[in-house]
């Protein structure tokens, strides 16, 4: 009902102009609104820039802020508490993995003497540690994760919201294939790996590729893992076509790339796909199309799609994410904690976005790894404060999560906060 909610907020949005420009609605078309929200049992207080809505079943409320460049309402989170739980997490990933560079992460110093700096972005008042190192793992590291999806997302939303601008078309291609509950993730990985080449060397792909103008594609590779079939592998392509396809073109599109996805499989050694779910094409632009979540965003759009699968929280069981199996983790749940294990060895070695060749040039994105993402510092902000070795490894020492909430200090408190907080914290004996 939430969620239903949430669709008709953003379908305001699509005809909200910028917080202040003072727009006047149409009674009528307000007034079916209001019918609409009332059909559902749904209660919302509105403004430009606020929405609030309330679901009268479970008396949940969520708070939207119009962001007026995407026309969008985007759920208001707190930042600190989002923050603290990926730490949580990352250094619950540092006792199950304590081999694994994310062991290090935003917690040993960068060249193992001196001292750790809090900056403050001028841009966004957001602090941030400098000094540390940074493991750069979107699969492992919570935190890593989080910004370079950001960055990833934001390049991916840039290239579409341009491509459509223009005039072209975007569609979102799914591969699957089938699997059961006893197959090893780290076997499934090698042959998916063979069948996806085998797939592009086939004359289906190269004919898909010619026929309709395809200029080149996005591809993520995502995973989930669910009680019924065990782990559940697949990729996610944007492909990007001169112009937009038509609903026939769409079709036919779907039944040449199931009929070389399937050859592809049996060649490589999986089953047969399913047709129905083996190849999936549906439009995806960031601009207009958008694919239902079951996330934290209240619009799940294609660049989200691409660059954030594997980091969102989901409400079943059938499709749990890496990530929910590490909050099981931390949560005390063994199994939880041995089956994320298995995914970190298995997807070793893969990228998690994979752009074809040619087309960053094409629309100017930098070539940037993330491990480069993951170090990098704000080009504008100040320091607040720096933290001594001797301090630091007070901090790590502690058994709550400190780190997120010095982060949380320096933004509220500035100085003063900090340098208190770091003088209350015990003395080695």
């Amino acid at each position: 009902m939430l969620g239903d909610a949430v669709a008709t907020i953003n379908h305001d949005a699509q005809g909200a102009r910028a917080p202040g420009a003072g727009h006047r609605e149409d009674a009528s078309a307000t007034a079916g609104r209001g019918q609409a929200r009332s059909a559902l049992g749904i209660d919302a207080k509105s403004s430009d820039k606020i929405r609030e809505v309330i679901c009268e079943k479970t008396g949940e409320i969520q708070r939207f802020t119009l962001n007026s460049k995407r026309r969008e309402y985007v759920l208001q989170t707190d930042a600190s508490d989002a923050r603290f739980s990926r730490y949580v997490l990352q250094k619950a990933t540092a006792r199950l993995l304590p081999g694994h560079r994310v062991s290090k992460c935003l917690q040993h110093l960068t060249n193992g003497v001196g001292d750790v700096a809090i900056l403050k972005s001028v841009e966004n008042s957001k602090c941030h540690f400098s000094g540390l190192q940074t493991c750069g793992s979107v699969w492992a590291c919570p935190v890593c994760a989080a910004k370079i999806s950001e960055r990833r997302k934001l390049e991916v939303r840039g290239v579409l919201d341009a491509h459509v601008a223009a005039g072209g078309g975007c569609e979102m291609v799914t591969l699957t294939f089938p699997h059961t509950r006893t197959d090893k993730l780290k076997d499934m990985m090698g042959i998916l790996r063979d069948a996806l080449k085998r797939l592009k060397r086939g004359r289906d792909y190269r004919t898909c590729r010619e026929l309709y103008e395809s200029i080149g594609s996005i591809r993520a590779l995502e995973v989930t893992w669910g009680e019924a079939n065990g782990w559940h592998p697949h990729l996610h392509e944007i492909w990007l076509f001169a112009k937009p396809l038509t609903e026939r073109q769409r079709r036919n599109l779907q039944g040449l790339l199931f009929a070389g996805w399937k050859t592809a499989c049996i060649k490589a050694g999986f089953p047969a796909p399913n047709r129905k779910r083996g190849v999936t094409v549906q439009p995806a632009s960031s601009a207009a199309e958008y694919i239902a979540k079951w996330g934290t965003e209240p619009k799940w759009e294609a660049a989200s799609e691409l660059t954030k699968a594997n980091i969102k929280k989901s409400r079943s069981e059938k499709g749990r994410t890496p990530f929910d199996l590490l909050r099981d983790y931390a949560q005390g749940n063994a199994r939880a904690g041995a089956l994320f294990a298995e995914y970190v060895e298995a997807f070793h070695g893969y990228r998690q976005l994979f752009w074809s060749p040619g087309l960053k040039a094409l629309f100017g994105v930098a070539d940037i790894t993330d491990e480069e993402i993951a170090a990098l510092q704000e080009d504008k902000a100040s320091e607040i404060i720096r933290i001594t070795h001797d301090e630091w490894r007070a901090i790590l020492r502690l058994k709550y999560e400190a780190r997120a909430m010095v982060l949380t200090l320096a933004e509220n408190g500035g100085f003063d906060a900090v340098r208190t907080y770091l003088d209350s914290l015990p003395k080695p004996s």
